[in-house]
């Protein structure tokens, strides 16, 4: 009759109080489940500084437990912390043996704050679909392809230039890699004749030096021709765009890296989809669904079915969560993004008045 938990601490006192930690995660498996005491995920409280300032609070963590059978009275608890904003609920989930989906609860206590995002995967379009030994690999489309080029300069008074074209909006890192010297990165639209007034950013916003000089830089893009200029740091907007500079060090060979940020990748770094479930054809919300039993990289989900999936090519995958009962209170907010939910019992199902579901283009169904 004791307590488990995973709350995360409160933020700490400076001239500025620190936000509350995210709540952790608890996974529970038991024959029976029994006891009242409580089973806490919540986030951690901000703290008001000596200017009666507050950080955020925290959101609360994640509870999953599983058993063949529950006699437990206590609590269960996922709540977000309090600050200057409420942190967003986190999820609870329990399942017995005897239930093919489980119940999704989402409770943030009464509490308005943040929301809680469900979503997994989200809707792509699907580029490719191939069959290997009763597996199908489904190649979901992206907004770009990763980019490496690579050169020297041997002088200092060097300027290289490299040319890439979006035809998406996106948000981009960027990373030179060079041994001798760090290395300036500048950023301009490409018209086909590079002027100052093209000049958009400055991309040497972080370094380190660990035997490779590494600098990098985030930006967000819209679709079209871009230029990079790579000289010795600090590199001039003038003298990118003449072309040379004034310097005696050089930073020799490098590595230029352009890539995707996780964010907008189909199947990011932090996210791992496997065993859930997919409709891949999202223009019908009907099924059937698969399920997602691997994955390749950061584009390619791996299906076991019997079924011929060839015909879903140039279709959109939509991420399906599947729950035998929902439910969304205590003036919680729930996003769903692109991804559906498909709630088995609806009539056991509940929202209170104080809380949303908030789809955006995914659908409760």
């Amino acid at each position: 009759d004791g307590n488990i938990s995973a709350d995360g601490g409160d933020g700490q006192i400076g001239l500025h109080s620190g936000g509350g930690g995210s709540g952790g995660s608890i996974y529970l498996t038991a024959d029976v489940l029994t006891g009242e005491g409580g089973i806490s995920a919540k986030g951690g409280n901000s703290q008001k500084s000596p200017y009666n300032h507050f950080g955020g609070g925290g959101s609360g963590g994640r509870i999953a437990v599983y058993y063949n059978t529950n006699t437990f009275t206590g609590t269960m608890s996922a709540y977000g912390g309090s600050g200057y904003e409420y942190g967003g609920a986190g999820t609870i989930y329990t399942k017995s043996s005897g239930q093919t989906w489980g119940d999704l609860l989402v409770d943030n206590g009464g509490n308005a704050g943040a929301g809680t995002s469900l979503e997994m995967l989200g809707k792509h379009n699907i580029s490719q679909v191939q069959q290997d030994n009763g597996q199908w690999h489904l190649a979901l489309e992206t907004p770009m392809e990763d980019m490496i080029n690579t050169g020297e300069l041997v002088s200092g008074t060097e300027v290289a230039y490299h040319n890439f074209t979006l035809l998406n909006d996106v948000m981009l890192n960027i990373m030179l890699e060079c041994v001798d010297s760090y290395s300036g990165m500048l950023l301009f639209t490409d018209d086909g004749d590079l002027t100052e007034d093209d000049y958009i950013t400055d991309l040497f916003q972080n370094y380190e030096d660990i035997g490779i000089k590494k600098s990098w830089g985030t930006v967000e893009l819209t679709a079209g021709a871009y230029i990079i200029a790579i000289g010795t740091n600090p590199l001039s907007v003038s003298a990118a765009v003449a072309g040379a500079k004034n310097t005696t060090s050089s930073i020799g060979a490098y590595k230029l890296s352009i890539e995707l940020d996780q964010s907008l990748r189909p199947i990011p770094a932090y996210v791992s989809p496997v065993g859930y479930y997919v409709d891949l054809d999202a223009s019908t919300y009907e099924g059937p669904y698969y399920e997602i039993v691997g994955t390749e990289g950061n584009n390619k989900l791996i299906i076991l079915s019997t079924d011929n999936l060839s015909g879903f090519v140039n279709k959109d995958v939509v991420g399906v969560h599947q729950v035998n009962t929902l439910r969304v209170q205590g003036s919680s907010i729930l996003y769903l993004g692109e991804d559906m939910i498909f709630v088995h019992d609806f009539s056991n199902s509940y929202l209170d008045a104080s809380s949303q579901i908030l789809p955006w283009e995914g659908m409760l169904y």
